[in-house]
């Protein structure tokens, strides 16, 4: 298991300059380990906190920070009175709150003792107000703009949209957005960089490397959601062939008997 403090170093070295990310060569060299000592730790930490990714080129891994920490949506609508989700303002986080610190209804302060207490059980105890931000983007759905509901309802390219090009929402899969899509030829979008999801997400405030993170993120969640799926599916074909099997069997000791009723209880009796 890797150090929680490691843990945190290397998130925070992510998270700066907005880029919550970073080629693995490249950030090795910059804090003088050797680059399989580092892909060992970010491996031992599993992709809870960091995706090891493929960049274009194909030779070249790069890492994702990536992070279960959750703004409370309770909090927003005065209905939490304490939980494991930040209690912070979401306008606060997206850098559009036009109220001050001291003058919003909802916290600005990531140090406030609730949310010290969640970055601490985190591992993310060292991190600082831009460094969350971040991180809180990319793994987070609740900050991105709204998908369009008609969209995900409906046939055709744009669903049951009918303001299409125009929609002021986003045209993907909303499962694939919340890491909850299982299939693997799903009909809806799974690209955040087509024309109506770039602009969206970048006037939302997403650069361009955070919407290349959260196309990761969500992309790997996917990937393995429907690796469990297809598991599972699996084990219920196998229950099915087998009770083919059984009356596969059953089958051709009734056609063999005299006595088909006496046939079918011995048959059956070995399998009960």
């Amino acid at each position: 298991m890797a150090d929680p403090g490691v843990c945190c170093f290397l998130t925070k070295l992510l998270c700066e300059n907005k880029s919550g990310s970073s080629d693995v060569q490249r950030l090795s060299q910059k804090i003088g380990w050797s680059e399989a000592q580092l892909s060992q730790i970010l491996q031992e930490a599993g992709p809870e906190r960091f995706l090891l990714v493929e960049d274009e080129d194909p030779s070249v891994a790069v890492a994702v920070a990536v992070s279960p920490l959750r703004l409370c949506g309770y909090y927003l609508r005065d209905e939490c009175d304490g939980c494991e989700r930040l209690h912070l303002c979401k306008l606060f986080v997206q850098d559009r709150c036009r109220y001050k610190k001291y003058k919003c209804r909802f916290s600005h302060d990531i140090h406030l003792p609730g949310n010290s207490k969640i970055l601490k059980n985190n591992a993310l105890f060292g991190i600082n107000e831009s460094e969350l931000k971040v991180l809180l983007f990319q793994n987070d759905p609740s900050l991105l703009p709204e998908v369009c509901p008609f969209y995900n309802r409906g046939e055709g390219p744009h669903g049951s949209c009918n303001l299409q090009d125009n929609c002021t929402k986003l045209h993907v899969c909303k499962h694939f957005i919340w890491g909850e899509c299982r299939f693997q030829k799903c009909k809806r979008s799974h690209d955040l960089h087509t024309e109506n999801a770039m602009k969206l997400l970048r006037d939302q405030g997403l650069n361009a490397s955070t919407i290349l993170n959260i196309q990761r993120i969500c992309k790997f969640k996917h990937g393995e959601i429907c690796k469990s799926f297809d598991k599972k599916k699996g084990k219920k074909w196998k229950g099915y062939h087998e009770q083919w099997f059984v009356l596969q069997i059953w089958a051709a000791n009734l056609e063999k008997s005299s006595k088909p009723h006496i046939a079918w209880s011995v048959s059956m009796r070995k399998f009960i």
